[in-house]
């Protein structure tokens, strides 16, 4: 994200089809070293997070009219649980390798 002293981001996450966004968090996008054009975000879930498919959502919340805030690059990094104990396996309800 480039720099802005007046400008946040809140970024939440979908999972599997759903229109439920949850697991929300906002980051401030001042930085650290005044030097730095640039600000990384590093959004991190507080529970482990089952599903087949995901959509994040990425808004942009300005303090004033004149605050501007460009994203840069976005990037995933995903680690597959294919078990985790206690938890059934099962298939997402709206899968389209279900049909639904």
């Amino acid at each position: 994200m480039r720099k802005s002293n007046q400008a946040r981001i809140q970024v939440s996450l979908a999972r599997n089809m759903s229109k439920n966004f949850e697991r929300e968090q906002v980051f401030s996008l001042r930085g650290g070293d005044p030097t730095d054009d640039f600000v990384e975000c590093n959004y991190r879930f507080p529970a482990p997070v089952l599903g087949t498919w995901f959509n994040v959502k990425v808004k942009f919340i300005s303090d004033s009219l004149t605050a501007t805030t460009e994203m840069v690059r976005i990037g995933f990094i995903t680690e597959p649980k294919h078990k985790v104990p206690g938890v059934p396996q099962q298939m997402p309800e709206n899968s389209p390798t279900t049909g639904s």
